[in-house]
């Protein structure tokens, strides 16, 4: 009785949050979602690096399918997969910081940082621990019961 009040309790409280989250930021929130919209009419420089960078991390990962190109290794290899569109870095700032040329180290997607990376080897590790991971909290769950 005492879980299924708590769990009533916590529900309760998640649905205050959103109803008043969404009454609260409607636009906000329909400024977002035109926004999504817009990048996906008309992508900018931002969203056609991101692309690119997946681009190259797939292309490095195809040289290199069970082991990578190495730790760290994908900024030497990224301009050999990336198309010329490919900017060399990304301008950052905000938040009382000037704006400032960050480089474009990463895919900016873990896992194909991974696999990139570490290839087919690596990415079999990560996926490993996570469901090492799924497998403990299962167990705690059963134990907590």
């Amino acid at each position: 009785v005492r879980r299924a009040l708590t769990a009533g309790a916590v529900l309760a409280a998640a649905a205050v949050v959103l109803v008043g989250g969404l009454g609260a930021g409607t636009a906000l929130l329909a400024e977002r979602f035109d926004s999504i919209t817009r990048v996906a009419d008309a992508p900018d420089q931002s969203v056609r690096d991101r692309y690119a960078l997946w681009s190259a991390a797939v292309g490095s990962w195809r040289e290199h399918p069970v082991t990578g190109v190495g730790l760290k290794n994908f900024p030497q290899v990224r301009d050999g997969h990336a198309p010329l569109s490919l900017s060399a870095a990304s301008d950052t700032g905000g938040a009382g910081a000037a704006f400032r040329r960050q480089p474009l180290l990463s895919p900016h997607d873990m896992y194909l940082l991974v696999l990139s990376e570490q290839g087919l080897a690596g990415l079999t590790a990560v996926a490993a621990s996570w469901l090492v991971l799924l497998v403990c909290a299962l167990r705690g769950l059963r134990r907590a019961r």
